[in-house]
């Protein structure tokens, strides 16, 4: 996790000064691979500290919640630094957000390597077993439209709405709020009407909205859609992220942290590249 950190503060600081196409690539690499570092590594020490169930459940909500702050106040804040400001100011205060919480991670958890006591399962071993294929691809799924609205709906907003930079950010305010909102309510109410029913229904309610999206003439009508496509995506992440952590319980042979950088790296690999094809069309 520490180590994370320090590779998405050199990323940032990266952002912050390239100007070319390719510095900027190497700059979203980098960034992906201290998130996958920083988020497998954090829901897996949740997973071990929290053995109840019930616990677990409320801790990922709660940790999920504060990936929707950080997703809540980027949009916005990024679009009016960029409009007003400039290009590096944002990415260099965000260099230094990512600098302090990685002092504090050095002090109060004192990172260190320890050697595993078990393997880690294969891939192939994962994917053959059902229940781990059916949750992964439920977060999957309920991730890649948000994930694919990320790089297509400014471009839209601009061409059909003649949208200025903050108000692109701001587009994704309601889907911000309202995953807040979903993954604090469904950690532990998941537990209670079961995870699986949770998810299934915040599937269904992610195609209705995501159907609803390209009909918005102007940026009012983009509120309801976002804030249910928002609250949906928390219900499925805040039920089936824990649900992950219970097939770790209930059978030992199981790893969900190894399998945790492989749930999301479809959605997030289609994104910026099938959006533009279907725009052709």
């Amino acid at each position: 996790m520490f180590a994370g950190f320090v590779i998405m503060f050199l990323s940032t600081i990266i952002f912050a000064f390239g100007r070319s196409y390719l510095v900027l690539f190497v700059a979203r690499a980098l960034q992906g691979i201290g998130s996958s570092c920083s988020s497998v590594s954090g829901m897996g020490m949740l997973a071990d500290r929290f053995t109840d169930d019930k616990e677990r459940g409320n801790a990922m909500g709660i940790a999920l919640g504060g990936l929707a702050l950080g997703v809540l106040i980027g949009p916005p804040f990024g679009g009016v630094m960029y409009e007003f400001v400039g290009k590096s100011a944002p990415f260099l205060i965000l260099a230094a957000l990512a600098l302090g919480d990685g002092l504090l991670q050095l002090f109060m958890l004192q990172p260190s390597i320890q050697k595993a006591e078990t393997e880690p399962p294969s891939l192939k071993s994962l994917i053959s077993d059902p229940y781990i294929l059916i949750a992964a691809g439920a977060i999957t799924f309920a991730n890649m439209g948000i994930a694919m609205l990320e790089p297509s709906l400014p471009l839209w907003m601009v061409d059909n709405m003649g949208a200025t930079r903050w108000e692109q950010g701001v587009a994704f305010l309601p889907a911000s709020i309202s995953y807040l909102i979903g993954t604090n309510l469904f950690g532990p109410l998941g537990h209670k009407i079961g995870r699986w029913f949770a998810a299934c229904l915040g599937l269904i309610i992610i195609g209705g909205c995501l159907i609803f999206i390209p009909m918005a003439t102007s940026i009012t009508h983009l509120i309801i859609p976002n804030a249910g496509l928002g609250f949906a995506i928390g219900m499925v992440d805040s039920s089936m992220m824990p649900e992950l952590g219970y097939l770790v319980d209930i059978d030992t042979r199981r790893s969900t942290a190894a399998f945790t950088p492989w749930v999301m790296w479809p959605s997030v690999l289609a994104s910026p590249w099938v959006p533009p094809y279907l725009d052709r069309w």
